[in-house]
């Protein structure tokens, strides 16, 4: 009798260990609590990719909060598998096929990812530089559904999008809070608040981890680096630094870039000295036209910002670089829509732009060389 209920005993456990066992193996092939591997980018602060058995979690960070998560987003290998809703800060997809893409930087990628085919829609023609883009446009065969401010809720329901591609801000526009609460998924890019022109390349392995391309992007993108750091090399034993100056006066004020920005740090990169360099902030800042007057007026080169110069404060006749004829600006690749290739292909590959200030900066370098996207105003001194 004490023989039967011993074995009856050792059965009873041996079926609770084997349910619990078949619960946790359940449990960890369903939620693939196991990461493979990780990936973050070299340059890149805003984001990262975990692997994992059945798919992968790209997460972007909040540079306006610690870093913290801004969102995740749930790639499932295989288009069967049942997805959750998205919930909270995640959203859980398949690999996308139909995209609506709202930034030209953005669009830049996509076709530098050969990705261009998975286009269906943009915001607005106006502001592209890319004449295939245009062009498809005109044919109908890229659709316009308005920029983030006035996006036209029913056409995007009406192209029916696997995903809406748009940079990321502090605070999500109410357009893109409306599709998320009917499912849609929104990729925000947030490439523009990165440090350096390298890192807000690299975004672009962000775009390509959503589409399973990252051997592609991390090919391309170790070009673009190898490039960048050629120039580097070709301008490391320049000792002496023409100074900079950047940004333009708007009412009261003048507009430049902050000492952290990726402009101070590509002018850093061309042996340049930047006025503004010892400041700390990474957008552009307003300053009184006075104060930046005084530190300004002696800098060899000015980048501007704005190409009609009439209006300007009469005093910037008395910058050294006015005088000089050393005033540039960047809008030698621009359409008739105002469409900018600086920052089409500029920004995806920013060894062009590094190029540029170089020869600006440093002629004798590259002898023959002819400026990409920078070209040279001419102000009346009169």
């Amino acid at each position: 009798m004490k023989h039967t209920q011993l074995l009856l005993i050792l059965f009873t456990i041996s079926i609770i260990l084997s349910c619990n066992n078949k619960y946790k193996y359940n449990l960890d092939k369903s939620t693939e609590v196991k990461i493979i591997k990780s990936k973050s980018p070299k340059y890149a602060k805003g984001f990262k990719i975990d692997y994992y058995k059945n798919y992968k979690k790209i997460t972007v960070f909040n540079p306006w909060n610690n870093n913290k998560i801004f969102w995740e987003y749930f790639i499932y290998y295989n288009d069967t598998s049942k997805l959750p809703k998205n919930k909270n800060s995640r959203f859980y997809m398949h690999i996308p096929k139909k995209s609506i893409v709202l930034s030209a930087t953005q669009i830049a990628m996509f076709y530098k990812l050969s990705l261009n085919n998975n286009i269906t829609a943009i915001a607005d023609s106006l502001y592209i530089y890319n004449k295939d883009v245009i062009n498809l446009t005109r044919q109908k065969k890229i659709q316009l559904v308005g920029n983030v401010d006035i996006l036209n809720q029913e056409k995007v329901v009406e192209l029916n999008p696997d995903i809406i591609f748009t940079s990321g801000w502090n605070k999500i526009n109410p357009s893109l809070l409306k599709l998320m609460k009917l499912n849609y998924n929104i990729a925000f890019v947030i490439d523009w608040q990165e440090k350096s022109l390298l890192a807000r390349a690299e975004w672009i392995k962000f775009i390509a981890a959503i589409y399973n391309k990252e051997n592609i992007a991390d090919s391309l993108f170790s070009i673009t680096e190898s490039k960048y750091k050629l120039l580097l090399s070709k301008v490391k034993n320049i000792n002496t630094k023409p100074s900079v100056m950047q940004g333009s006066y708007t009412a009261d004020n003048w507009y430049a870039a902050g000492g952290n920005s990726y402009i101070a740090k590509v002018f850093n990169d061309a042996k340049a000295d930047y006025i503004l360099k010892n400041d700390t902030n990474s957008g552009s800042i307003p300053i009184k036209f006075e104060f930046f007057f005084n530190k300004a007026k002696n800098a060899d080169f000015w980048f501007t910002t704005e190409n009609n110069l009439v209006n300007f404060n009469q005093k910037i006749k008395y910058f050294k670089s006015v005088k000089n004829n050393n005033v540039y600006i960047f809008t030698k690749k621009i359409n008739n829509n105002g469409g900018n290739d600086y920052w089409e292909t500029g920004f995806t590959n920013p060894d062009l732009i590094l190029k540029d200030i170089i020869k600006i900066l440093h002629p004798n370098i590259f002898p023959d060389y002819k400026l990409t996207f920078f070209t040279k105003i001419h102000i009346n001194k009169k």
